[in-house]
């Protein structure tokens, strides 16, 4: 793989971006957005999505430079809807949102629609966290994207229904949990496809119920996810309904059913300004004592060190802010192809 420098790709990405026709600032936002997610190590939500950010844009799905509107609002609570522009805009603007007014009413609830995709959750939750604040996210594609099995099912039903929770920890990195309600992200497909290999058991099954490794079966709508759990597959299952709700019903982005509905993600943002609660001092005292206790378990062999959620993140990101970012051989291609064919230039390997 190729590595390149985290400002390099960020400016790449922009200008790319920017070709489409969107506005300087909202092309850097949505780049700064993807590479962080490289950064991170979430690859599946990074660089690798621009290709089909610009499919999206070629058959309308993505209006550059559209302005969200406010549907309604409260002292506590707003409802806004993105008119089809980039979501990584609007999941921004929503959180920055909800972090104002958590911090006058002490809680804060923001639902938003009619966005496309929004990316690396994690990066939404952790701007509360780095606020001092519990953030809390839970998206979903407004009942399209049905490629998630129910439990005990077969067919796509629901779609990967991510959430993810943000806290300051008062230890090097914040917690930042950031998980899909199926077992994988659709992304992490799409990368063992173009890394051409094959994908774990567990992951999928086709569409007689039977085990498959073959990414292919995904794209060839012959197979679909399955559920956070595996065994115990009712427990994101359940989640991912929680989430439909919550994203699809209460913020009135859709909900899955039949015909089965245009893709548009919806998200729920719940923020907590814990000054309201306790002092914020005493709040990451605890929270860094519950971790150093959780981490200080009697570890299984093979095992050199127990991870609090975001700690893995923030020493990829540090290595990687070093090292540079890998890109696939496959991605970069992609983009290589795209820079030709916009006039735009490719920046050199880190």
């Amino acid at each position: 793989m190729a590595r390149f420098r985290c400002d390099d790709l960020i400016g790449f990405s922009q200008a790319i971006l920017e070709s489409l026709g969107a506005p300087t600032q909202e092309a850097g936002l949505v780049a700064r957005l993807l590479v962080d997610a490289n950064l991170s190590g979430h690859d599946s939500h990074g660089i690798v999505q621009i290709p089909g950010y610009l499919e999206a844009y070629a058959e309308g799905l993505i209006a550059p430079g559209a302005r969200f509107t406010r549907e309604w609002e409260t002292p506590a609570t707003a409802l806004l809807d993105g008119q089809w522009g980039f979501g990584h805009r609007l999941a921004h603007a929503a959180v920055e949102l909800a972090i104002e007014k958590a911090s006058l009413c002490g809680i804060s609830a923001v639902g938003a629609r009619h966005c496309f995709h929004i990316g690396h959750l994690g990066g939404y939750v952790r701007l509360a966290a780095e606020a001092g604040m519990v953030g809390m996210m839970a998206v979903n594609d407004g009942g399209g994207g049905q490629r998630v099995v129910p439990y005990g099912g077969i067919a796509g039903r629901l779609s990967t229904n991510p959430l993810a929770i943000g806290l300051p920890s008062g230890a090097a990195a914040p917690f930042v949990l950031d998980i899909s309600t199926s077992v994988v992200a659709e992304g992490q497909v799409r990368l063992k496809r173009l890394r051409e290999a094959c994908m774990p058991l567990g992951w999928m099954i086709d569409t007689l119920g039977r085990a498959t490794t073959e990414p292919e079966d995904f794209f060839r709508q012959t197979g679909n996810l399955l559920p956070l759990g595996r065994d115990a597959g009712y427990k994101g299952y359940g989640l991912a309904i929680a989430v439909e709700v919550l994203a699809g019903i209460l913020a009135g982005a859709g909900y899955a059913r039949v015909p089965v509905p245009p893709y548009n993600n919806g998200l729920f943002i719940v923020v907590v300004d814990i000054a309201h609660f306790l002092p914020l001092e005493e709040f990451t005292a605890e929270v860094q004592d519950l971790i150093s206790y959780v981490k200080s378990c009697p570890r299984q062999p093979g095992v050199a060190e127990i991870l609090y959620p975001g700690e893995q993140a923030a020493r990829t990101c540090q290595r990687r802010l070093r090292e540079g970012i890998e890109v696939d051989s496959g991605t970069w291609s992609r983009l290589q192809t795209i820079a030709q064919e916009r006039g735009i230039r490719v920046p050199e390997r880190a």
